[in-house]
């Protein structure tokens, strides 16, 4: 076998058993279920409800966003992120993106970014299904993470 051939079987072979299960693993769902629909956030305190958050997929990544503010006390009934220090500085919280470029990996969501409009600060997340209805929600930084557990709203 000639070095071209050689090169070429060992190229193909790692292709293989690289890419491949790649493939294979992003066409199921984590634990059969989606993260895609819409979760509420309760108060890590009090326990009330806080907001509802929806997620979909695009082309292969997920995003999330902000649908409504429950319980929210404040004069103007869609208040902005005035901690934010990109472009969403400023910007109404209702409808804000806050969870960007995730994608499904074995059994978790990973790859890209919440913002927490309170701190204003944009975090690495991770999220992963409990259950059908339960997802949990990490951003971190470095060392530091917060979790946060999301309840399905059917």
């Amino acid at each position: 076998m000639n070095r071209l051939m050689h090169w070429s079987f060992t190229f193909s072979f790692i292709f293989l058993l690289l890419v491949c299960p790649t493939f294979l693993d992003a066409q199921t769902r984590v634990n059969g279920y989606s993260v895609e629909g819409t979760w509420k956030i309760l108060d890590e305190e009090s326990g009330t409800e806080e907001s509802y958050i929806s997620i979909w997929e695009d082309s292969g990544y997920f995003y999330g966003q902000i649908e409504a503010l429950l319980n929210y006390e404040g004069e103007n009934p869609n208040p902005v992120c005035s901690n934010c220090w990109d472009y969403r500085e400023n910007e109404p919280l209702i409808g804000m993106h806050i969870i960007s470029d995730m994608q499904e990996y074995k059994h978790k969501y990973g790859g890209g970014e919440i913002l927490d409009p309170q701190k204003g600060k944009v975090y690495t997340c991770t999220m992963w299904l409990e259950d059908q209805d339960t997802l949990k929600v990490r951003g971190w930084w470095g060392f530091f993470y917060r979790t946060q557990t999301w309840y399905r709203v059917n």
